[in-house]
């Protein structure tokens, strides 16, 4: 029991230091990409053209 212990604090050692804002920066990241899509979206609807094609080149 001791052994096992002593290697479950050494593997909690070994995890490292952990994000705990991690969830919530996601979530961020997720709203402002579906902010922009959505923009990209509108703008490309508006001017009847598929911007995505014009910026690749095809």
């Amino acid at each position: 029991m001791t052994q096992q212990i002593l290697e479950l604090k050494n593997d909690l050692k070994e995890i490292r230091n952990v994000n705990i804002n991690a969830v919530e920066e996601f979530k961020e990241l997720q709203e402002r990409y579906t902010f922009l899509y959505n923009q990209y979206s509108k703008l490309s609807e508006k001017n009847g053209r598929n911007f995505s094609k014009e910026i690749i080149g095809n």
